[in-house]
């Protein structure tokens, strides 16, 4: 049983609104996130990220087999107040370590970071913290 928790650990550092998303995968740029608001332009670059995995909001309606989502009423009621987390004990970071094994996942200091927007939930496997710039419209 795995007890997700997910951490605002960058609380006040991305201004709250309703982004829209684009993001942008390639070798040379690794992963960059661009996040449109009506008064920010914000970019997430975590640089070579390991896993993406990219879901419609409305997708993930139920926790699936075996987790329990350890603050999610918390988070709901809350409105998301973050827009990134870093998630300990993730489901996704389960998936890439039973693919990688976990030995390798740890040896790579890899962590499990949750991205959400007005439409989208993006899970990144990576090892390095996201430099994030905000820029005011």
């Amino acid at each position: 049983m795995l007890n997700e928790f997910w951490q605002d650990c960058f609380r006040g550092r991305i201004p709250r609104e309703n982004y829209e998303m684009q993001l942008l995968q390639g070798e040379q740029q690794g992963l960059v996130i661009q996040l449109y608001g009506s008064l920010h332009h914000v970019t997430l670059d975590f640089g070579n990220a390991q896993a993406v995995n990219i879901l419609d909001e409305g997708v993930q309606l139920h926790d699936l087999p075996g987790v329990t989502f350890v603050n999610q009423a918390e988070l709901h009621r809350m409105g998301f107040p973050d827009t990134l987390y870093q998630v300990e004990n993730g489901a996704y970071a389960a998936y890439v370590k039973a693919c990688m094994s976990t030995d390798l996942y740890e040896a790579m200091n890899l962590r499990q970071y949750t991205l959400v927007t007005r439409n989208y939930v993006v899970e990144i496997i990576c090892a390095a913290e996201p430099i994030i710039t905000v820029t005011n419209i």
